[in-house]
């Protein structure tokens, strides 16, 4: 690739780079924190590599950047973005290293770009886009080791697939992928050097801190499968994990990842990277095997999308076919814009609702329980969190001081309880307590709890540790998840029990 080619291409991956950013830097902070975000912030404050019921990596993230950026919406979110761009930049330098030119790498870009699933994940301060930037940038590292037959690269790869384990244990699914595409192609020489068997011992080198958590805990692991296994896996059956995978990456896309699949397993220039479109047939078939949510496959497309661009590339040509690019870009960009509103949150809930009857994207509400709202889940669990808080802090500060030393506020979810934790420090509430997730384990307070605030805790708990219960609000948020609406929050007296000597018997999955 000659200098000015080689600019050309850098300074198109590099725009789409920008724009990725962009959008995300002008929406991100539209709505509110969600739930999930308010548990990993209140886990990142009480940091702790080797106790954790989940990988720690989000915590440490999470508390590096409370650390440097401080806990601002825009801050939480921060590299969750970065990430995002960084999941376009290496499918870009994919499709370099498989031999693609600038349309390869401009369709590569526009797809990861519109895809809603990438969006959504961008948008998050969850795992999971750190789950999509990890898997992306390991089978990078992958092609380069075929490519260019670059073993000390595989160290590089082991230490990857260890940040994996210390993120999500569904890399350990990816690794069972990738090891059965060794073992049914040629690559299967690389098993007879050391550098595999090194990397792997380093994957778990690194990912001990989530294997000690699992072991301390008693393998929470599986209690979480199990609970979501009964209440949302079941909503999703086979056919609905494989038409997932067209309405998360967007329908305009499909050509584009069916080709991919077909170049990495048929075409004379990309079967030498066949083992790429096994693994991610082995993920998919074990993903369907054990359950799971349409999205869990979203981290294996970048490549197998930069595997279909330079195929398509191929077929129609570089150059001299301005007009064919043209109107694939231009039909892929429209539809981009169509889907846009529900990847990120673009629009206010209220013109959101109705651009989604409009548009006839009601699908896009579906919960993962199976039933519908009035915005997409995500967007919903963004909505109502602070106006619980000024509630609550409105019923402490109605007791007297020597009642508020003696009470707790209890919480009947994480996000509840993140909430309290997060938004409470402005009005000077202590730290929630909740007897679910992580919360648990951190213990009833230091309180004496003979006057408890219930948060959405169900009355017949109450009654086993509470005589007197008084309903004090009933709190709703039009726009908030189905569970937020009309949540009470209840003050107790006069406690039956010891809230510390029980606590441990409370333990809600």
């Amino acid at each position: 690739m000659g200098k000015r080619a080689l600019q050309s291409s850098l300074l198109i991956v590099v725009i789409f780079v920008v724009i990725k950013l962009s959008i995300h830097f002008i929406t991100n902070t539209n709505y509110g924190f969600h739930r999930d975000e308010l548990l990993y912030l209140a886990v990142s404050e009480r940091l702790s590599l080797f106790r954790n019921e989940f990988p720690p990596l989000i915590a440490i993230i999470g508390y590096l950047h409370q650390l440097l950026l401080g806990d601002s919406l825009f801050a939480t979110r921060l590299l969750p973005a970065l990430s995002g761009g960084a999941i376009v930049l290496c499918a870009s330098l994919t499709v370099r290293e498989l031999g693609g030119g600038r349309f390869a790498q401009v369709l590569t870009g526009m797809a990861i770009l519109i895809a809603p699933v990438y969006l959504r994940a961008g948008t998050l301060f969850q795992p999971v886009i750190f789950e999509q930037f990890l898997w992306t940038l390991a089978c990078y590292i992958f092609v380069l080791i075929i490519q260019r037959d670059s073993h000390r690269l595989w160290y590089l790869l082991g230490v990857i697939i260890g940040l994996g384990l210390l993120n999500r244990f569904t890399i350990l699914i990816f690794g069972a992928g990738l090891f059965f595409g060794l073992l049914l192609t040629s690559q299967r020489r690389q098993l007879n050097r050391k550098e595999p068997w090194i990397a792997g011992m380093i994957a778990l080198v690194v990912g001990v801190p989530s294997i000690t958590g699992q072991i301390i805990n008693g393998w929470p692991l599986f209690t979480h499968v199990d609970h979501i296994s009964a209440t949302q896996f079941a909503h999703v059956g086979i056919w609905d994990f494989l038409l997932g995978q067209i309405v998360i990456l967007h329908p305009i896309t499909v050509p584009i990842w069916i080709a991919g699949l077909y170049y990495f397993m048929f075409h004379s220039t990309g079967i030498r990277f066949r083992l790429i479109a096994l693994c991610y047939c082995a993920v998919l078939l074990l993903f369907l095997s054990i359950g799971g949510k349409a999205y869990y496959l979203a981290p294996m497309y970048p490549v197998i999308i930069a595997g279909g661009a330079v195929f398509i590339e191929s077929v129609i040509g570089e150059r001299k076919h301005a007009i064919k690019h043209t109107a694939i870009l231009m039909i892929m960009l429209l539809g981009g814009l169509y889907l846009l509103p529900i990847g990120v949150p673009l629009l206010n809930p209220e013109t959101l609702e109705r651009y989604i009857r409009a548009a006839g994207l009601e699908e896009a509400n579906k919960t993962n329980r199976g039933d519908y709202g009035r915005i997409p889940q995500d967007f919903a669990d963004m909505f109502g969190w602070e106006q619980q808080v000024e509630e609550v802090a409105r019923i402490y500060y109605d007791l007297t001081p020597d009642e508020r030393s003696r009470s707790v506020i209890i919480a009947g979810n994480y996000g509840r309880a993140g909430a309290i934790d997060l938004f409470g420090k402005q009005y000077n509430l202590p730290k929630a307590v909740s007897y679910v997730s992580s919360y648990h384990a951190w213990g009833s307070g230091e309180a004496s709890a003979e006057i408890a605030i219930a948060v959405g805790v169900h009355v017949p708990l109450l009654e086993e540790l509470y005589a007197d219960i008084d309903q004090k609000a009933l709190l709703y948020h039009e726009f908030a998840v189905a569970g937020e609406q009309n949540v009470p929050v209840y003050l107790c007296r006069r406690p039956k029990v010891d809230l510390h000597s029980v606590w441990h018997d409370l333990k809600r999955p």
